[in-house]
């Protein structure tokens, strides 16, 4: 067994010596490995820590938790896996306790890679830098330092599919190559994709998504043949040609989006050129709304990424060229809004996480439809968009440039983007002017009623709209201003006895 430097946060060590003393305890053999042995190996900081024991897995995990606060969530009956998640040191820790399957030779060999596929035992205690001994039956190492993703046996995708997203995402994490004979096995069996549970396919898709550099993993997803059996929509999105305006055809205009999605969001080790970084809004506020959650299952960031790659995915089907031979995709925000919920739901994100991404399609074209051409907008124009966008518009508007850019791409004209951008910007800025985004409440519904004779109807809320929006544009000020307007609005409205649309009048 090889002896190699193991490098971890002191954290970490704490948790795993913890670990350890509790199945010592027991009188259980347990051992580092996984994917916590590979990233300490590289010096990667990581909060999971994977364990193999020889023992009962479900009721080590359990009694582990009990005894030092954590949760308890059982991964797997069947194969003895369950999770632990501990709260220390101000972060998440989690802690998934494995049942060998056979000896430890045995288990490792029937890992995903083989740089997943080395222990550590766990009699030792670990330091920051420990100098451990490494079980290595499958030359992980050699791996590692070749930086290759190479799988432990022949059959390793076919008892489970997923690992080949994995192999993808850790290929674009680590900056390693597949191995040709691996990359050869996913392209064979890429087909049993479809066979995994849509959760799991949802877990690895996020994971890939939340990573920088999407776009490689994406493109690399697409090479193998796996792209196409999870997203089946985005097939017919390859070769449509789109108007001179457009760099790319469809898809890959929709690849490229979520590439300049990292771009304008600031993801680490993304560049492209100063003279578009300087045009886009970015600050400690802005970075921070974009690292806060929106559902459970993958970050706000990984989401405009996943938006970001549907945005177009309805433009085949509403693809037409008109008796001047223009080019025009009618409709196609709409369209794509209806099949992006499909595909969610397939994938079995949550509703909310559903409903975030069907929002960002639907409008993805808004920010730059804001008083037409490339004028700045107006304070009704800012009002109305917030109000129609809400919750999406700050992560509306970082799309939008995303995709301008990635329309454009090597023939972006920089001077066409700074006032394209300026526009943005400026709808960017209504966030601060509260007195246009969200107007204090000068009347309410029931102020409506009593002033005009009203019981509860839609009305109430058409003219409440007007109100506010009037408000919002600077026309009025004053309750008695909102009431006088409230009242004039009402007198174009239909009679009784005509059409009331809703009215209801005492």
């Amino acid at each position: 067994m090889p002896v190699k430097a193991l490098k971890i946060s002191s954290e970490l060590s704490t948790v795993i010596n913890k670990a350890a003393a509790f199945l010592s305890s027991r009188g259980v053999s347990g051992y580092l490995v996984g994917g916590t042995v590979r990233d300490g190996l590289l010096g990667i900081r990581t909060h999971d820590i994977d364990l193999a024991v020889e023992g009962p897995a479900l009721t080590l995990a359990r009694e582990f938790a009990d005894a030092n606060g954590g949760a308890f969530v059982a991964l797997n009956d069947e194969h003895q896996v369950a999770r632990v998640i501990l709260h220390a040191d101000g972060r998440e820790w989690r802690i998934d306790f494995a049942a060998m399957q056979g000896n430890l030779l045995e288990d490792l060999s029937r890992r995903d890679f083989t740089i997943n596929a080395m222990a550590i035992s766990l009699v030792e205690p670990l330091s920051e830098i420990s100098q451990v001994q490494v079980i290595d039956p499958l030359n992980g190492i050699a791996d590692l330092t070749s930086k290759k993703i190479r799988s432990c046996s022949d059959t390793v995708f076919q008892s489970d599919p997923v690992r080949m997203l994995r192999a993808v995402r850790l290929s674009v994490k680590l900056g390693f190559m597949l191995d040709p004979s691996t990359s050869k096995q996913i392209k064979v069996d890429a087909h049993l994709i479809i066979r995994s549970p849509g959760e799991r396919v949802r877990d690895e898709l996020a994971r890939i998504l939340e990573i920088p550099k999407a776009a490689s993993s994406i493109r690399a997803l697409d090479k193998l043949g796996l792209l196409l059996p999870i997203i089946p929509e985005l097939k017919d999105a390859k070769d449509v040609q789109q108007p001179p305006e457009h760099y790319w055809d469809v898809f890959e205009h929709s690849v490229e989006t979520v590439f300049f999605t990292e771009v304008v969001l600031r993801i680490p080790g993304i560049t492209t050129s100063a003279n578009v970084i300087r045009e886009i809004v970015w600050n400690p506020e802005v970075e921070a709304y974009f690292q806060t959650p929106v559902g459970a299952e993958i970050s706000r960031i990984g989401l405009i990424k996943l938006a970001a790659l549907f945005h177009d995915i309805a433009k085949p089907e509403t693809k037409m060229v008109d008796e001047k031979g223009k080019m025009h995709f009618y409709g196609h925000p709409e369209q794509g809004a209806e099949k992006i919920i499909a595909i969610m739901r397939r994938l079995r994100f949550s509703g909310k996480e559903t409903e975030f991404v069907e929002k960002l399609v639907k409008y993805h074209l808004r920010p730059g439809l804001i008083n037409g051409n490339l004028e700045l907008p107006t304070r009704r124009a800012v009002y109305r968009y917030y109000r129609d966008t809400k919750p999406v518009s700050i992560d509306l508007l970082y799309m939008n440039l995303a995709d301008y850019l990635a329309a454009r791409g090597p023939l972006l004209e920089i001077e066409e983007w700074k006032r394209y951008s300026a526009k943005v910007r400026y709808t960017f800025a209504g966030i601060d002017e509260p007195k246009v985004v969200t107007p204090e409440r000068l009347i309410d519904g029931n102020s409506i009623m009593q002033s005009l004779n009203l019981t509860p109807g839609p009305i109430v809320g058409e003219l409440l709209e007007t109100v506010r929006e009037a408000q919002a544009v600077g026309k009025i000020k004053t309750r008695e201003d909102a009431i006088a307007l409230a009242k004039r609005e009402f007198s174009k409205k239909p009679a009784p006895g005509a059409d009331n649309s809703g009215l209801n009048i005492k």
